[in-house]
């Protein structure tokens, strides 16, 4: 019976397995706080990603705008017909609203926002000759009055 009541007893803890109860729950606590951090990290890392995706998909909107404005002066120029103007007078309308949606997400970016001037005033440039080419055409090949070509929506 004394056998029993030595093996049904609690024994007291010692200082060496207190320490390494005490070192396996710090490395526990300094191991989730490492795994929060690099979550989190991995969080902005996606969001950035995320923008960048934005900025790209902005860019390439801008640049269909500039190629749908060259397919409707190539178009009128060929044909002669007002009717093919159309992607060129659309780009007009959709080209301030792509640029303006670049500003927006290139606003935390001072270098990005320089690039942007210089994008709109090459696209602003390449729009006027675009305007010239079809008004010279209207003039000079077809000999009809210059249709009414929103020029001014390309500079805003």
């Amino acid at each position: 019976m004394d056998e029993l009541t030595e093996r049904g007893t609690l024994r007291p803890l010692t200082p060496g397995l207190l320490a390494g109860f005490g070192a396996i729950l710090a490395v526990l606590i300094v191991a989730f706080v490492v795994e929060r951090t690099n979550l989190r990290n991995v969080y902005d890392a996606s969001a950035w990603v995320a923008h960048t995706h934005s900025v790209r998909a902005a860019l390439q909107e801008v640049l269909a705008s500039a190629v749908d404005a060259e397919t409707g002066q190539r178009g009128f120029i060929i044909m002669g017909d007002e009717s093919y103007l159309e992607p060129y007078t659309h780009s007009l309308d959709t080209l301030a609203a792509d640029l303006a949606r670049l500003r927006t997400l290139t606003a935390d970016n001072p270098t990005q926002q320089n690039d942007l001037e210089q994008l709109q005033a090459a696209v602003t440039g390449r729009f006027s000759l675009i305007a010239e080419s079809i008004s010279f055409a209207v003039n000079r090949v077809l000999g009809r009055p210059r249709p009414s070509l929103p020029l001014e929506r390309a500079n805003e």
